[in-house]
């Protein structure tokens, strides 16, 4: 990831003359781009909106425990992440909190 980072970062740099003194965040916010770091996550979220939602043909409780956590203000959904064999070894560290108020 941060070396696809640093093609965008570069090529952003030496390619849009006009652009070469700006630092990386402005120059893609000139460009109207994302970061590659920003797309991933919000790749990731779709991704996991369509695993929970069933709208893919992965099954949810293969990555994600989904605990349900009711308040008198939120309904908050806590999604653990399962580490598996082919990922980092470990078992349950990410979690991800989706409430009325956001990921946190």
């Amino acid at each position: 990831m941060r070396a696809l980072e640093k093609v965008q970062r570069r090529f952003t740099k030496r390619f849009i003359p006009t652009l070469q003194q700006l630092p990386y965040s402005r120059r893609i916010e000139q460009l109207d781009l994302q970061s590659l770091e920003l797309r991933r996550l919000i790749n990731d979220l779709v991704m996991c909106d369509k695993k929970v939602f069933g709208l893919t043909c992965l099954k949810m409780s293969d990555y994600f425990i989904l605990v349900l956590s009711l308040s008198h203000v939120d309904i908050l959904i806590k999604l653990f992440v399962l580490r598996t064999q082919l990922s980092t070894p470990g078992n349950t560290t990410s979690v991800y909190v989706l409430s009325s108020h956001g990921i946190t």
